[in-house]
């Protein structure tokens, strides 16, 4: 029997951080450039613009870059961009998920145990 830790149904109300705003505050305090930026991650200059602009994801590999640059974790980076594509996808596909019935596990009921 599957165990259920937490509804994620539940919908944040506002939008999550950005993790472009983490990186541009991690830059300020670091008074990176992005090129520098790019040099120290050994990413492309537009890769990172990407990055920034919201056209393209944060990767596992990059999220290890980012960890090991600004002294953090990779589990930051992933689930900071999980966090904002997930309220996207909520968003966007509202309509489709309520038409899916949720599965509850039933409670467990005494006269059902074995002896």
């Amino acid at each position: 029997m599957p165990v259920i830790i937490r509804d994620t149904n539940k919908e944040m109300l506002r939008e999550p951080t950005h993790y472009s705003i983490y990186i541009k505050e991690y830059m300020k305090w670091f008074k990176l450039l992005k090129k520098q930026t790019a040099v120290l991650l050994n990413i492309g200059k537009k890769e990172l613009k990407d990055i920034m602009s919201k056209k393209r994801s944060i990767t596992n590999l990059i999220a290890l870059k980012l960890s090991r640059l600004f002294n953090t974790t990779p589990d930051f980076w992933i689930n900071a961009n999980s966090s904002y594509e997930l309220w996207h996808l909520r968003k966007k596909h509202k309509k489709m998920l309520e038409k899916i019935i949720s599965l509850r596990t039933k409670k467990s009921n005494k006269s059902n145990k074995r002896k």
